[in-house]
């Protein structure tokens, strides 16, 4: 008859703690991580809902969608023009260039 050692499997199971408590933590961390975002978008939904539903609340509300619009549109021509100014520059530039490089030089 053969008797077979029992091995120490302490390791085995201080591991195998390890990994649940991190998982445990995990789950804590992203609950907790839902539940902020949750809060503020719930934050940001009431205070940008208009105020009033009657006729001068929604005249209101559209005038501020159509000033918001006219000053995203005003950013993003202010970023075409600068951008067609630095290309214009770069035209010039490449122009003024002319012959000043001369292949035969090498």
């Amino acid at each position: 008859m053969t008797i077979q050692q029992l091995r120490e499997q302490s390791g085995f199971a201080m591991l195998l703690e390890l990994i649940l408590v991190a998982g445990v933590l995990t789950l804590v961390g992203i609950a907790l991580y839902e539940s902020n975002h949750h809060v503020a978008d719930t934050v940001n939904s009431v205070a940008n809902r208009p105020t009033a539903v009657t006729a001068s609340g929604a005249a209101d509300a559209a005038v501020k969608v159509v000033q918001d619009d006219a000053t995203s549109e005003a950013a993003a021509s202010s970023g075409v023009e600068t951008s067609a100014d630095q290309l214009g520059a770069t035209d010039t530039d490449v122009t003024n260039l002319g012959d000043s490089f001369n292949e035969n030089n090498f």
